[in-house]
């Protein structure tokens, strides 16, 4: 007998003595040895609950397979839930079902319209089908539907009804133990076989630690795609360890997430976990307001709720103050109220200033992907992209480094686990952290904007050919106004904005000198490219013209860049703005010199 059969019936063996004893829940733990419940008494039971409450299994079974019979490894997974989670808390699972962490609606429609694939961002398709949505479609590469094959076969890993991908800082369960089952960086559960009602930072970046939202800024980290340390052909100190599957830079972190703050502190249970809600994006569906806390100029805060008027349990306000507790650390910070009159900063008092968004002056950088090579690759060989393989992608590497490069690559589908042929390959134009351009938001007030994305699509046919080779679908550019996590108390200059051609939205230029009653002309811009043989008219920064006219596509509903007007009023600030200039650069220079030893 091989050494693999003797330990195979070993094993049954062994599984066959444990549950000789009594038909009870307690033969689970005759195998399962040292397992605890995973909560308090619940309130159905009115007790502990046991393994079967969760697991199922057949109790009655004196032996095994009869006593896994309707078992389930995994029960808080999204089709399960409403039998299992959902009987102690009633309706979370199908409002889990609709938010953006299961449906990516977001990723999905944006990306589908930028495609050409339908005729708005508007939601119509998700992971699943769940409301009004239905499931993305299958592929038809062939018919011109190439985006579905890529969403499906790259984009969709970062979704509640599958298991995090195999990679270090990424493995983690699907469903609501996704979050509630807090995992290291290796995949294994911290707390054993307890859930954690408040889920750490760390178990946040198992999913938003990539190029498609908030997140890995937060905690100091932006993706970098440098091409020497992109590749690990050994182990090597000096190149730094893959989180994510992806290289990154560190940088300075949100003064929230120095000051000992976590993602569940500021984001309410119903902003998380969903409120039932689906919106158009994800931007609609975050409530959480600065002025929640800090207030706005000489006006302290009045009530701790969500501009969806969802409360933040954990906040309270006392004379005039907001007390944030920590629902981790336990610790009570006081979250300083946005002051008033001679000693309050010039931008807070600036007219015209209450229409910008907090972060558009204290979000220190603008991490983004401007212009994104899509490529689906068919050739045998996919060695050819070990270079660039730390892009997040788990399929993609592991063919990199295979020892087999004979074979032609095949991806599995994401939703459906069918392989396909062809690997998608993705790389960008540039990264870039200073690049600040800014549009308006849907509540009008001023934005960071970042691509999400701008797409240049090659695909090769079987044969290896290419069937479509470097074209930008229509309408292809698309931008987002978004909150980046990286908020500092210092601010952007007045003139990062104001006489900033790049700032408002028109391109890598800058503004020509000319007379005032002139209309305001434009250097050309640094690059363009469609010197490299790209159908557009200006650089990827470029979102309008100096006549207010779009040049790429805003993909949040009510989002725009700036009207002609204000504009040229931005282009050519009059004497108001060198005056409060002035007034801010005095208060720079005074706190400066508070600081020198």
């Amino acid at each position: 007998m091989s050494a693999a059969k003797t330990v195979i019936l070993t094993a049954l063996i062994a599984l066959a003595i444990c549950w000789a004893g009594p038909a009870t829940a307690n033969g689970c733990l005759g195998c399962h040895q040292g397992f605890v419940s995973p909560m308090p008494p619940s309130p159905a039971q009115g007790k502990v609950p046991d393994c079967l409450f969760c697991h199922g299994g057949d109790a009655t079974a004196k032996a095994l397979p009869q006593a896994h019979q309707g078992l389930r490894a995994n029960p808080s997974t999204l089709d399960a839930a409403d039998q299992t989670c959902g009987r102690c808390h009633p309706g979370w699972p199908e409002k889990v079902r609709r938010s953006p962490m299961a449906t990516n609606a977001g990723l999905i429609n944006q990306t589908r319209y930028l495609w050409g694939a339908q005729p708005s961002p508007a939601p119509l398709w998700a992971t699943r089908k769940v409301g009004p949505l239905a499931q993305l479609p299958q592929p038809d590469v062939a018919g011109g539907q190439a985006v579905d094959d890529l969403l499906r076969r790259r984009c969709l890993r970062c979704h509640l009804w599958s298991p995090g991908a195999d990679m270090d800082g990424a493995r983690r369960s699907a469903g609501c133990a996704a979050c509630h089952a807090p995992t290291d960086d290796q995949g294994r559960k911290i707390h054993g076989h307890r859930l954690s009602k408040s889920p750490p930072v760390a178990q946040c970046l198992r999913c938003h630690a990539s190029d498609c939202g908030a997140g890995a800024e937060y905690v100091g980290l932006t993706p970098a795609d440098e091409h020497f340390t992109a590749h690990f052909a050994q182990i090597d100190p000096a190149r730094p360890k893959l989180f994510n599957g992806r290289v990154w830079r560190e940088t300075r972190p949100d003064l929230h997430h120095q000051a000992g703050l976590a993602c569940i502190d500021c984001h309410v249970r119903a902003e998380v976990m969903g409120d039932g809600q689906i919106r158009q994006a994800a931007l609609l569906h975050v409530g959480l307001r600065c002025q929640s806390c800090h207030g706005r100029p000489g006006q302290p805060p009045r009530q701790a709720r969500t501009s969806h008027d969802q409360a933040m349990t954990n906040v309270s306000i006392k004379n005039g103050a907001a007390l944030v507790r920590g629902k981790l650390s336990g610790k009570t910070l006081v979250a300083p109220s946005l002051a008033n009159g001679p000693d309050a900063p010039a931008a807070h008092l600036a007219p015209g200033h209450q229409r910008l968004a907090c972060h558009a002056c204290h979000g220190a950088a603008n991490p983004a992907v401007w212009g994104l090579q899509v490529l689906l690759d068919t050739r045998p060989g996919p060695a050819r992209w070990r270079d660039i393989a730390a892009q997040g992608d788990h399929q993609l590497w592991a063919m990199a480094w295979a020892a087999d490069q004979a074979q032609a690559p095949k991806a599995l589908d994401l939703l459906s686990g069918r392989p396909r042929d062809g690997v998608w390959v993705l790389s960008p134009f540039f990264r870039r952290r200073e690049w600040r351009v800014h549009g308006q938001g849907p509540d009008g007030r001023t934005f960071l904007l970042r691509p999400r994305f701008q797409y240049v699509v090659t695909i090769l046919d079987e044969n290896g050919r290419p069937s479509v080779a470097g074209q930008i679908p229509s309408p292809g550019l698309g931008l987002a106004p978004w909150r980046p996590h990286n908020t500092r108390r210092p601010t952007v200059g007045c003139a990062d904005c104001h006489g900033n051609a790049m700032a408002l939205g028109l391109g890598l230029t800058f503004l020509r000198d000319g007379q005032p009653n002139q209309p305001p002309a434009l250097a050309p811009e640094l690059w363009l490219p469609r010197a490299e043989g790209l159908a557009m008219d200006g650089g990827w920064t470029k979102i309008v013209d100096l006549a207010g006219r779009p040049q790429q596509v805003m993909l949040v509903e009510g989002a725009r860049p700036f009207a002609r007007e204000l504009l040229r009023k931005l282009l050519r600030p009059g004497k108001q703005y060198i005056k409060w200039l002035l007034r801010d650069l005095d208060a720079r220079a005074a706190e400066a010199q508070t600081k020198k030893p």
